[in-house]
C-alpha cells in the first residue's frame, strides 16, 4: 500500500513538472510573438 502511494506521488510531482514546464514555453512563446 505504501510503495503505491509513494509511486503515485512520483506520477504527480512529473505530471506537475511538465504542466510546469509547458506553461513556461507558452508564456515564453506567447512573449516571444
Amino acid at each position: 500500500m505504501q510503495r503505491g502511494h509513494i509511486v503515485l506521488v512520483d506520477q504527480l510531482r512529473d505530471a506537475m513538472r511538465v504542466a510546469v514546464f509547458a506553461g513556461a514555453c507558452q508564456q515564453q512563446a506567447a512573449t516571444g510573438n
